[in-house]
């Protein structure tokens, strides 16, 4: 029963950080953080979205959300 509770908890923490990525992606886009031409189109949960295309913008995301995952599973 427990094994499966975590396993679960795990899901769920997956989902949420894939989630949470392309919100920050989304955010920083309708901000206008950076320039709408370092964008492209995406689709995501069949929703059209804007992800970036900069690499360090992506690695700082992916490094946000990782650290948001870890925290989450501690």
């Amino acid at each position: 029963m427990a094994e499966q509770v975590l396993e679960n908890y795990i899901s769920v923490v997956g989902s949420f950080v894939e989630f949470l990525t392309v919100a920050v992606h989304l955010i920083l886009y309708e901000r206008n953080v950076y320039p709408r031409e370092s964008f492209m189109s995406a689709r995501k949960y069949n929703y059209p979205v804007q992800q970036s295309r900069h690499p360090a913008i992506c690695k700082w995301i992916d490094d946000a959300v990782a650290a948001v995952r870890s925290e989450m599973l501690k």
